[in-house]
């Protein structure tokens, strides 16, 4: 400001930018050309002018102000020509517009952000969990079910009992010798099986924290753990009294067989053996795992959809169905023995599993905040014609 405070002097200035515009539309615009441009107007030449006199007044502090800031500017150029100086990472930019759109364009950050991970965080961090509880496998009672299922054990009594023929039809009815002769006779005799019920069971006394607070359900995961126990329990022990119980016997050599076609033929045989001993044909194969993955190896057993008719079986690994000769074949895991080379080959007519079950028992357990959960039922295997059950044996 002036002594007089009537005009302002600058004496120094940060100089931005020079140009037409800040930022143009097109990055490769430029002036060409000027449209028009003022012409001289008549007079006095400069010449002329200069050879005037002129009272020049001389501005000391405005000289000092730019003496220094060429000093200034001078310095800042040596220090960006210097090899030990480092270019701001702002330079490239002209402006701050400019510097605006290559952040908008993702070209550069804005600014540094403070990294946010979930290790720091563990406050809203929870644990997940699936809620699928994985590796309870449970496969069912494939031999129970290959004869017909679980037949009912009654209403009373832990001795089952049936009537059972055991004599020889061929023996009792005659030819009548001559008119008015003797017919033949014989005793009837109907015997009597028996089996007595076994209680398969097991229990639990889980608190009510983890029967409320658990997630997945432990109750639900616990309770499939139970049944599946139970088919796993009442299967191996139904395959192991057919075994023990059956009085079939079919011989076969498993090692000589590389094709398969022996083994329909012996399969074949033990249908017949089964149906002299019940009126019917068997119903299912079961089968050692070692046999039933050496089916799956036989040239003549094809996966589906070849059908019985044209080959010894079909054995197909996507399903793990097998047949052999119109019977299906089973894998009764629990035949997996030291002589692993197992078979049986029988009907509903000759064996069922005897069941009354199984079923949950629950009461409250008050006194220490808990519930007594348990699984039972009452099984056992019945014989009725043990010659109907045949063991193919490994020679």
């Amino acid at each position: 400001m002036s002594k007089a405070r009537d005009a302002i002097t600058h004496t120094a200035a940060n100089l931005l930018e020079v140009s037409l515009t800040p930022y143009p539309a097109y990055s490769t615009a430029g002036v060409s050309s000027i449209r028009e441009e003022p012409e001289e107007e008549e007079g006095e030449t400069m010449s002329e002018t200069m050879d005037t006199e002129a009272v020049v007044s001389v501005d000391t502090e405005a000289r000092e102000a730019v003496k220094s800031l060429r000093e200034e500017v001078g310095n800042i150029h040596a220090r960006v020509f210097t090899s030990e100086a480092t270019e701001h990472p702002l330079a490239q930019y002209r402006t701050f517009g400019e510097y605006s759109k290559a952040v908008y364009n993702g070209e550069v950050e804005s600014r540094a952000l403070a990294d946010q991970i979930t290790a720091n965080n563990p406050g809203v961090m929870p644990p997940n969990f699936l809620q699928e509880v994985r590796g309870i496998i449970d496969l069912g009672r494939r031999v129970i079910q290959g004869v017909g299922g679980p037949q009912g054990a009654g209403t009373a009594g832990m001795d089952i009992n049936w009537p059972y023929f055991d004599g020889n039809l061929n023996t009792i009815v005659e030819s009548q010798a001559n008119e008015k002769g003797e017919v033949n006779s014989v005793q009837i005799d109907l015997e009597k099986g028996t089996a007595t019920l076994a209680t398969y069971a097991a229990g639990s006394d889980i608190s009510y924290q983890l029967l409320e607070r658990s997630s997945p359900s432990y109750l639900d995961a616990h309770n499939r753990i139970m049944l599946a126990s139970y088919a796993a329990v009442t299967d191996r022990k139904f395959t192991a009294d057919l075994w023990d119980d059956g009085t079939g016997l079919q011989d076969y050599d498993f090692a000589a067989d590389t094709t398969g076609s022996a083994f329909r033929e012996a399969i074949f045989e033990a249908s017949v053996t089964c149906e002299d001993a019940t009126g019917v044909p068997a119903s299912a194969v079961f089968v050692s795992t070692a046999v039933f993955v050496a089916i799956g190896g036989w040239s003549t057993f094809q996966p589906e959809p070849y059908t019985v008719q044209n080959v010894s079986g079909v054995a197909t690994a996507s399903t793990l169905r097998v047949n052999v000769s119109g019977l299906p074949v089973i894998r009764a895991k629990y035949l997996d023995t030291n002589n692993a080379y197992n078979a049986i080959v029988t009907n509903g007519q000759a064996a069922r599993w005897l069941e009354d079950g199984p079923r949950l028992a629950t009461a409250e357990n008050v006194a220490k905040l808990g519930r007594d959960i348990s699984i039972y039922g009452y099984g056992v295997t019945a014989a009725f014609l043990p010659a109907g059950i045949v063991r193919v044996t490994n020679v």
